[in-house]
């Protein structure tokens, strides 16, 4: 489905805007990405720039110190 969207955004010249909590899809997808929490935009840019982003990392994945506690 996302090959479909993805055909019709580029041939049609559109702005898309879409919500998916499938990261792998938003990083294969997405130009820029706006990443919310609690309502609040924390980060927007590219894949790159998102993954990368600390506070992305700590939001989504917890702080170093908390993944050691939790393993």
């Amino acid at each position: 489905m996302m090959d479909t969207v993805k055909r019709l955004w580029k041939s049609q010249n559109m702005t898309l805007i879409f919500i998916e909590h499938d990261i792998d899809l938003v990083f294969q997808t997405a130009e820029i990405i706006h990443v919310l929490r609690y309502g609040a935009v924390l980060a927007s840019g590219t894949p790159d720039e998102i993954k990368g982003h600390p506070e992305v990392i700590e939001a989504y994945l917890g702080k170093e110190e908390d993944l050691a506690v939790k393993a």
